[in-house]
C-alpha cells in the first residue's frame, strides 16, 4: 500500500488512500446499479448516486492532476469505465443490423 499512498501524495497516511479507493468502488458500483435499476422505482436514486459519483471522481481526477503526484491514473480509468458501463446496452447493440 505504500506505493499507492506515495502515488497519491499522502505519504505515510493511508486513510486518504482508502477514501479514494472507496469512492472509486462506489462509483463503479453506481454505474452497475444504474444499469440494473432500469424500469424500477429505485432508478432515480441510482441515477442520482451515479451523477454524484461522477462529479466526485471528476474532482478527484482534477486534484490528482494538479497535485502532480502521479496517482491520477486510477481516476482516469474509473471515469471512462463508469460511462461505458452506464450507456452500453448489449441487448440493443446485438439487434443493430448492418
Amino acid at each position: 500500500m505504500d506505493f499507492f499512498a506515495s502515488s497519491y501524495g499522502v505519504g505515510g497516511s493511508t486513510s486518504l488512500l482508502w477514501a479514494m479507493l472507496a469512492m472509486h468502488t462506489l462509483g463503479l458500483a453506481s454505474a452497475f446499479l444504474v444499469r440494473a435499476g432500469e424500469e424500477r422505482r429505485c432508478q432515480v436514486a441510482f441515477q442520482g448516486l451515479f451523477l454524484v459519483s461522477m462529479a466526485s471522481i471528476g474532482i478527484a481526477t482534477m486534484l490528482s492532476l494538479c497535485s502532480q503526484s502521479g496517482g491520477w491514473y486510477l481516476s482516469g480509468v474509473t471515469m471512462p469505465v463508469m460511462v461505458v458501463t452506464a450507456v452500453f446496452r448489449p441487448r440493443e447493440s446485438a439487434q443493430v443490423a448492418f
